[in-house]
């Protein structure tokens, strides 16, 4: 029975839901993509996670999972709830090092609160440290509660699980647009080098902020030969990042054909470049 559920893909923008549904096995097929609005920001709802506006989000939700027979709902979790760096792999092999660095990173806060994720790099001497409180997770811990399965998939992941599908293994560079915050991730050769993010005031304020981030993160400079930018006003952030951006070839994911997907449905009431990480994260 388990075989016949769907998988749920959900990600937010300002006060958008962006919900998608398909198959539990790895296809290029959506059966259903979908958009709530909200009188409020989705992301400081969940923030809270218990009050009338989170009641909303909440019931909107389970109404979904409850009508489509969901197995496993993915979420793209929030990065400003969440804390990133790379650390030498010498780290994550010896526990008590690991442990000692959370203590120091995520100092002031019991380690019983601390979810602590390790993810790969192309450089084998390197691992990517993610950090969430559970405190932080409650919210999208009531959101998926009567799901069968759930797993929360931080932002600079969107690559990951677009590298699994396209199954290209080329170079690529992923930037995630939101209101007030971009998410910058690089692929070497299919796999994840490295992933930042910051926020602005103004949109106008980004070609600025990118401008020193290349003077720090290096990696950002690198050769991609795709450019893949998504959600929340990308095509503006694409032609004020255009003059930086010319080493590889800018794709905005804002049709199913530049997702590799296909679809009965062919036309929506909201733009697809927001709801691009609900589907990638639905079809894998």
């Amino acid at each position: 029975m388990n075989n016949d559920r769907l998988n749920l893909g959900l990600c937010y923008s300002a006060n958008r839901l962006f919900y998608a549904l398909a198959g539990p096995l790895h296809s290029d097929s959506i059966q259903y993509v979908g958009s709530i609005d909200f009188n409020f920001s989705v992301a400081e709802a969940l923030k809270n996670g218990s009050n009338h506006n989170f009641d909303g989000l909440r019931n909107a939700i389970h109404r979904i999972i409850r009508e489509n027979n969901v197995g496993i709902t993915r979420v793209v979790t929030e990065p400003s709830q969440e804390c990133w760096t790379i650390l030498p792999k010498s780290v994550y092999d010896e526990p008590d090092e690991r442990e000692a660095y959370l203590s120091i990173f995520m100092h002031g806060y019991p380690r019983g609160d601390l979810q602590p994720y390790w993810f790969d790099l192309s450089n084998r001497d390197f691992k990517l440290l993610a950090v969430r409180t559970t405190t932080s997770m409650k919210g999208f811990d009531r959101l998926t509660e009567i799901s069968s399965g759930a797993e929360y998939c931080s932002n600079f992941e969107i690559g990951s699980f677009w590298n699994s599908h396209n199954n290209s293994g080329n170079s690529f560079m992923t930037i995630s647009c939101q209101d007030g915050l971009i998410v910058v991730s690089s692929f070497l050769l299919g796999k994840m080098r490295a992933a930042t993010y910051f926020q602005f005031d103004d949109l106008a304020d980004i070609p600025y902020l990118w401008h020193h981030c290349r003077q720090v993160l290096p990696w950002i400079n690198g050769m991609h030969d795709e450019i893949l930018l998504y959600g929340y006003e990308a095509h503006k952030t694409a032609e004020l990042l255009k003059p930086m951006l010319e080493e590889g070839e800018i794709r905005i994911m804002d049709s199913l054909n530049a997702m590799k997907i296909n679809a009965e449905e062919q036309q929506y009431s909201f733009e697809l470049v927001e709801a691009f990480p609900a589907i990638i994260l639905a079809v894998n």
